[in-house]
């Protein structure tokens, strides 16, 4: 695998933005609908709106997603520790990435499974006829991504929980407030 990347192919799976050359094995091109959608993405992400509300104006505009049939936050923020995601991904600033996972078999199932590598083992070589994404944008959204990291859950930016802000009436008559609200009104067993 080293040796395809080494030459500038890729030898992952597919990336929304991209699809593989006819006959060329590991080659890709830039889709530029997708990729126009993806610099908008970045852009959206760069000047501090939520995932959520990007994955909302994608689907309310009808833009099909990479997979599935709507946009979701997850789609767009990934997962660090893996690198997945349209703002992990780094191929969109021309960088092919691999040996980021490694599989084991477990043994009970005999399954294999998927176990992220340490980021020192990554491996990667540059693509630049493959950037999608201006270096600065990239810079500019992975900021943000490692700022709001490092906060602690209840500062991030997102929606409160409905049931954080539930209040109800228990049967001694005190009021209960929070996710256990209504754990004290579920029918008691009989004695």
């Amino acid at each position: 695998m080293a040796g395809v990347i080494r030459d500038g192919r890729h030898a992952g799976g597919r990336a929304y933005g991209y699809r593989p050359v006819p006959g060329k094995p590991g080659e890709l091109e830039i889709v530029e609908d997708e990729a126009t959608i993806v610099r908008r993405i970045f852009a959206a992400y760069a000047a501090g709106r939520p995932p959520r509300e990007i994955a909302q104006d994608l689907n309310r505009e009808n833009i099909h997603p990479p997979r599935g049939r709507r946009w979701n936050a997850s789609t767009i923020n990934g997962n660090a520790k893996r690198g997945t995601g349209l703002i992990f991904n780094e191929l969109y600033a021309g960088r092919i990435v691999w040996n980021k996972v490694r599989m084991v078999k477990d043994p009970d199932t005999g399954k294999r499974l998927s176990r992220p590598n340490p980021r020192e083992e990554w491996q990667s070589i540059d693509v630049p006829q493959l950037r999608i994404v201006e270096h600065s944008v990239w810079e500019q959204a992975h900021a943000l991504k490692t700022e709001k990291g490092h906060l602690a859950s209840h500062m991030k930016r997102r929606a409160p929980h409905a049931r954080h802000r539930k209040t109800c009436a228990r049967r001694d008559g005190r009021g209960v407030e929070g996710p256990t609200a209504d754990r004290d009104l579920r029918p008691q067993p009989q004695q």
